[in-house]
C-alpha cells in the first residue's frame, strides 16, 4: 500500500456537509479539514466510525440528508485513516 497522505487519501472522505456539521456540533473545535485537528482527535473519530448507524456520536451522521457511507467506503476508510496513522500522519 502507498503511503497515505492526508492531503489525498483522508481529506476528501470528509466532504464539506460532514466538515459544517462537525464544526457546528463541537463549536468549531473539530475541523475536519486540518490535519492536525484531525491528528489529535484521531482516536475519538476512529471510534465514531466503527459506531452503529442509528447511534447517537456516529460518523457520518445519518441525519445529513440520507448522505451516510455505505459500509463499503466505511471499510476503505477505516483501512486508509488506520493506515494514515501507522505511516506517521503524512500531510
Amino acid at each position: 500500500m502507498p503511503d497515505i497522505r492526508f492531503g489525498t487519501h483522508i481529506k476528501w472522505y470528509f466532504t464539506a456537509l460532514f466538515r459544517a456539521h462537525m464544526l457546528d456540533a463541537t463549536n468549531d473545535a473539530l475541523d475536519l479539514w486540518d490535519i492536525d485537528k484531525v491528528k489529535n482527535n484521531f482516536d475519538d473519530i476512529r471510534s465514531s466510525i466503527n459506531r452503529n448507524e442509528n447511534d447517537m456520536g456516529v460518523m457520518p451522521p445519518k441525519s445529513l440528508w440520507g448522505q451516510i457511507w455505505d459500509s463499503r467506503t466505511r471499510d476503505r476508510f477505516i483501512r486508509d485513516f488506520d493506515a494514515w496513522k501507522t505511516n506517521g500522519h503524512l500531510p
